[in-house]
């Protein structure tokens, strides 16, 4: 499988390190996935799917992390396409990186205006990934063997590990200082 899906527990700092070395290094590139064909890589790449677990509390990024992983489930679902998918990834991945900004953007307005005292680890990590999603732009346009549903599946972890503790760390100190914040767009997730 996968380098960075050998860490566990997942760290996803260690994890983009791993990543852009493996990236680096097209002979373990080729080793990684050349003995897999498209189909059997996808059939065994997970679908990243929103659950109640992946709420914060906070309406606003709750609706924002919810579109991020649909956007994560269109680049995954790419390879079901192969005689289209450089172009398909090309717009996904454009896509997603738009987005991303918009998104971080909300978080860091949010940390500015409510004095996240842990904001600067909070915007490298930002800044961390929207450098990895450049560097697989890139490394997916030049012809490298990375497949769009493992592209996909590292942002989705990523994006699951950055919520699930990251993004809850802010939505609590959120929630203490502006409950007004709380709540979701669909009225059934709870911060916890």
């Amino acid at each position: 499988m996968l380098p960075w899906k050998l860490c566990y527990p997942f760290d996803p700092i260690e994890s983009v390190y791993q990543l852009s070395d493996w990236l680096a290094n097209p002979a373990s590139r080729v080793y990684a996935v050349g003995i897999f064909s498209p189909h059997e890589r996808l059939a065994m790449t997970a679908m990243i799917e929103w659950n109640g677990s992946l709420a914060v509390g906070i309406a606003e990024i709750d609706e924002q992390h919810r579109k991020l992983i649909t956007l994560i489930q269109h680049l995954q679902s790419v390879d079901r396409h192969p005689e289209r998918e450089s172009s398909l990834v090309e717009q996904a991945l454009d896509e997603m990186v738009a987005y991303t900004m918009y998104h971080f953007g909300t978080e860091e307005r949010l940390m500015e205006e409510y004095a996240y005292p842990q904001d600067a680890g909070h915007l490298a990590q930002h800044e961390r990934f929207l450098a990895d999603v450049t560097g697989m732009m890139e490394t997916f346009m030049s012809g490298s063997r990375v497949s769009a549903s493992e592209i996909g599946q590292y942002l989705g972890d990523w994006l699951i590990q950055h919520i699930q503790h990251t993004d809850r760390q802010l939505a609590t100190w959120l929630a203490e200082r502006a409950p007004y914040l709380l709540g979701n767009a669909h009225g059934t997730d709870q911060l916890e």
